[in-house]
């Protein structure tokens, strides 16, 4: 499994997995993304808590669903 690079091609709703470090961290569904795929918003599953994601964060998406 490859990380998802282009965060521009997510869409609202869309599963992703969130790993930091290698380590899986959390899933969360995507709630938006800045146009040029700098930034993307997520709602983490198990808490809902919702979270900026930045490009420079020390962070890969992975695709669960498309």
């Amino acid at each position: 499994m490859t990380p998802d690079n282009k965060w521009s091609s997510f869409k609202a709703g869309d599963l992703v997995e969130v790993w930091s470090d290698g380590v899986p961290r959390y899933s969360a569904q995507v709630d938006d993304h800045s146009e040029d795929g700098e930034m993307v918003w997520i709602i983490e599953t198990r808490t809902a808590a919702r979270r900026l994601l930045l490009r420079s964060d020390n962070v890969a998406l992975y695709r669960l669903s498309a």
